[in-house]
């Protein structure tokens, strides 16, 4: 019999590629395409999702060019995070994604006069409710929200509620709906 030890991903980090974090039998860094985007997209990512081989917001940010990712807490390599004021810029309009009870339609800003940066908070449901707390906290944001699908959709995750979408479902939808002007 196999130790729970011999099956955990944690001791066998080496088997997994660096970048997309899949067993390297099953990489898939080829197939990831490369999205150009008029909004910019910056993935805030809690500490404890940055190595998690289920995080899809990292996988997200690789395809879109015009993305970043910042972490909230510490970085995987063990750098302060980065702070969140260097990726929000002064012409643009800052946006949070979040289904807070006063957020607006994402479409409600297509056709805005500056360009988009759209804030993606990445996390569990509790990690994510404490980042937007702690972002409104330091600046006015406001909160968009995506539509709920029309049809039944195929998910990575079963979110529990039609408002809480993994962080890849979630920029998906973000970008087919892309707001800002080109």
């Amino acid at each position: 019999m196999l130790s729970s030890a011999a099956l955990s991903r944690r001791q066998k980090p080496h088997l997994r590629c660096a970048d997309c974090r899949m067993h390297r039998s099953l990489c898939i860094c080829a197939l990831l395409p490369r999205i150009a985007t008029r909004t910019r997209v910056v993935l805030v990512l809690h500490q404890l999702e940055a190595l998690k081989p289920t995080n899809t917001g990292i996988l997200a940010a690789r395809c879109l060019e015009n993305s970043a990712v910042i972490y909230r807490g510490r970085a995987p390599d063990g750098a302060a995070a980065d702070p969140i004021d260097d990726q929000l810029a002064i012409d643009a309009d800052t946006l949070l994604l979040f289904p807070h009870e006063s957020a607006t339609p994402l479409d409600a800003w297509r056709g805005a006069a500056h360009p988009i940066t759209l804030l993606v908070p990445d996390g569990t449901w509790p990690q994510t409710v404490r980042t937007c707390r702690r972002l409104r906290a330091r600046v006015e944001l406001p909160s968009v929200s995506l539509p709920a699908p029309g049809i039944a959709v195929d998910r990575l995750r079963d979110p529990g509620r039609p408002d809480r979408l993994a962080t890849l479902d979630r920029e998906a939808g973000s970008d087919s709906r892309d707001p800002s002007p080109r």
